[in-house]
């Protein structure tokens, strides 16, 4: 009475809406977190399979496995999947998207820029774990630009190719791949600033919703350990779920953290 037959051909989106399906769906939760307990690239690459697998068969998401994603793909160096998936949810999975309508489109958004301001939809986000997942990729595409910028300015006139060959050796981030308008340019200095604007205020967004994240960063050793617990929006609590989730994210780009930290320093934070 409780699984529809073959719910695997009848009801996927809606395995949550089951009780009969829901023993399953928990136990592949439980091995997509064993899986990413194990620090290799191929076990990311299934825990991203998993997590991905997860939101198909129940697109509500009871477990939030969604908060887990965009870090996944930062890790796999797949950073404008990351953005795309978060702003699908800024902008598309809110409040008045109907989950049981399995006709409307879903994680359909795909080449966003990730260039532009995110700010609009970060004010009106409370998910603590994607907007630290986006401010880790706006820190990585900081990155990139000033590298490109100093790289153009000791190469005069660079080729494409050339510009092309930094941004494979180089590059933290696959978005500058698709961006050419953007790696053929000579003149970097404003969207250096625009990126250092936006990266400034996604740091600000983060401490507002929980000011015990950002000096986790710099003391791990008292989260990454420590075992996730129930916890309030805001507590020191949450930031423990939060740094399982997104801390290897800065650890695994020394760049992007130093990013972060040089911000953190020259606001007094």
């Amino acid at each position: 009475m409780d699984t529809p037959p073959n719910p695997f051909a009848t009801v996927p989106g809606q395995f949550w809406y089951w009780k009969g399906t829901r023993p399953f769906m928990q136990r592949y939760h439980d091995l997509m977190s064993a899986t990413l307990n194990i620090r290799t690239g191929e076990a990311v690459e299934a825990g991203l399979k998993y997590g991905l697998d997860m939101l198909r068969l129940c697109r509500g998401d009871n477990q939030g496995v969604r908060w887990q994603i965009p870090s996944l793909y930062l890790r796999l160096g797949r950073d404008q999947e990351a953005y795309d998936f978060i702003k699908w949810y800024a902008t598309v999975g809110t409040g008045s998207y109907d989950w049981y309508d399995m006709e409307l489109p879903f994680l359909n958004l795909h080449s966003e820029d990730a260039f532009e301001d995110f700010q609009e939809h970060a004010d009106k986000m409370n998910d603590l774990s994607q907007l630290v997942a986006m401010t880790n990729l706006k820190a990585r595409l900081l990155v990139d630009v000033k590298g490109l910028k100093d790289h153009v300015a000791r190469r005069p006139n660079p080729s494409s190719e050339e510009r092309m060959e930094w941004v494979r050796e180089e590059a933290l981030s696959d978005v500058l791949y698709g961006r050419r308008e953007i790696l053929e340019r000579d003149d970097f200095q404003d969207l250096v600033r625009d990126l250092s604007s936006q990266v400034a205020k996604l740091y600000r967004r983060v401490e507002q919703l929980n000011q015990h994240y950002w000096p986790a960063l710099d003391h791990p050793e008292g989260y990454g350990s420590a075992l996730p617990t129930l916890y309030t929006p805001g507590s020191r609590e949450e930031v423990i779920l939060v740094f399982r989730y997104t801390w290897y994210t800065w650890s695994e780009c020394q760049p992007a953290l130093e990013a972060v930290r040089q911000f953190a320093r020259g606001c007094g934070a």
